[in-house]
């Protein structure tokens, strides 16, 4: 895993972009959190009873924006995850866009990259198997 300059200015700009986005939501959710709450439905489950792996994101991210930590991952850990890495991300996008000397991409070898997708597929499936047994069992 190498840091190298910075060949593509996609990611970190859509990252930097989506971030007032991420603002917006969140300050939505911390001011009518039940109508968010109420506006979330996952079809998956309304027909069929059984998890998707994001049920509880919606209940995940009003806990966090609530200070409810452990509320948050018991909801959905995979989507808290997820969300801390996005935040620490759009704040390197914006430290980079407003920096041009910080701007870095990360270059990963073919053995590093199979693993990674190997790791994420593992977390998608623990992740699920959580969520299949706090709603099913």
């Amino acid at each position: 895993m190498l840091l190298v300059p910075e060949k593509s200015p996609t990611l970190r700009l859509l990252l930097f972009s989506f971030f007032p986005l991420l603002l917006g939501a969140l300050i939505l959710v911390r001011m009518a959190p039940d109508f968010i709450l109420g506006l979330a439905h996952c079809p998956l489950r309304d027909i069929t009873g059984f998890p998707c792996p994001t049920c509880g994101g919606t209940l995940a991210a009003t806990n966090l924006v609530q200070a409810h930590w452990l509320a948050a991952l018991t909801a959905n850990p995979m989507l808290v995850l997820l969300g801390a890495l996005y935040v620490l991300a759009a704040g390197y996008a914006t430290a980079a866009t407003v920096v041009p000397g910080w701007r870095r991409s990360l270059q990963l070898s073919a053995h590093e990259k199979r693993t990674a997708k190997w790791l994420a597929i593992l977390l998608l499936v623990l992740n699920w198997a959580w969520l299949v047994k706090r709603y099913l069992f």
